[in-house]
């Protein structure tokens, strides 16, 4: 069979670097699945794909994304990037579009290449058997750094645990450069400070925070305008009366950004709403949502 020139595009690298935090990494251990970022919502994210969620890696171990966001703990898994290939869709994505070449030729030097691979589902999770997908394991934990931290010593020692239980080699460091460069030389013996990790303590550090989104869910499930939540009227007055969609719209993709990590639930209903509607943006939407408030006000 012959390959098109453009399906040699459309795949990730054989090798892949996915940068996360130590929570996050011991839960896709424990559940066996990655929890996927949303792309829909956003004209940018739309650019760049037709699908509703995604998985960001990279193809470099000294990504940009690592270099800028490490700090006292991180953890780096080394994905086998051929099992993702024979059943999503990936290809490399430039998400800044060469703002780095841009900003370097104005004398601005602290940005690089994020060299970001991006795996694509409609589905929010992607299912694995760790031990088939997951090469390696490295995590940063500075020692000093978190000495007063009642989470990370914790979260090391179950992350640590269930990565045995996955037969996935672990890399322990207790210095930045190491950890970015996978030193394996440098490496600390977990024996060393396995005491020091602490005892069974938080299994979910993460924050309930507002769903932002109800909203906006709210013109589709309801309709009459008494039933609606003072938020949701006034989204109705804006777009019926003031007419102001495009303001509207900005405010919607903001909230979908915000939304778009930990596998936000009060997203994914939404998102179950654009694939009911067969829609992908948040202008589709709320132009639709327009529509329908406009009607029901004047049959009243």
């Amino acid at each position: 069979m012959i390959m098109r020139i453009s399906q040699l595009f459309e795949t990730v690298s054989s090798i892949l670097y996915h940068y996360t935090t130590l929570y996050a990494a011991w839960k896709i251990l424990k559940e066996k699945q990655f929890n996927l970022t949303s792309s829909a919502g956003t004209s940018t994210e739309q650019k760049k794909t037709k699908h509703f969620y995604y998985l960001s890696t990279t193809r470099s171990k000294v990504g940009d994304y690592t270099l800028h966001n490490v700090y006292s703990s991180g953890v780096t898994m080394v994905l086998d990037g051929n099992w993702f290939n024979q059943s999503y869709h990936g290809k490399a994505v430039d998400y800044w579009d060469s703002w780095w070449v841009k900003q370097r030729e104005h004398g601005v030097n602290d940005r690089y290449r994020e060299s970001e691979d991006r795996i694509f589902s409609n589905d929010p999770v992607i299912s694995i058997n760790p031990s088939e997908v997951i090469k390696e394991i490295h995590i940063l934990y500075d020692i000093e750094k978190n000495k007063t931290s009642d989470t990370a010593g914790p979260l090391l020692r179950k992350l640590l645990i269930e990565a045995k239980k996955n037969k996935i080699p672990c890399f322990v460091y207790d210095d930045k450069d190491n950890f970015i460069l996978q030193n394996k030389k440098k490496s600390i013996n977990v024996s060393d400070i396995i005491d020091q990790l602490g005892g069974e303590r938080l299994l979910d550090p993460s924050r309930k925070s507002k769903d932002w989104l109800a909203r906006y869910r709210e013109l589709y499930h309801k309709h009459d305008k008494e039933n609606l939540s003072t938020e949701a009227l006034r989204i109705v007055n804006r777009i019926v009366y003031s007419y102001a969609i495009e303001e509207t719209v900005i405010s919607l993709e903001a909230d979908m950004h915000n939304s778009r990590k930990n596998n936000d639930q009060g997203l994914k209903r939404l998102l179950d709403i654009f694939s009911k509607l067969k829609i992908k943006t948040a202008k589709e939407y709320i132009t639709l949502m327009r529509e329908k408030w406009s009607n029901i006000i004047d049959s009243q």
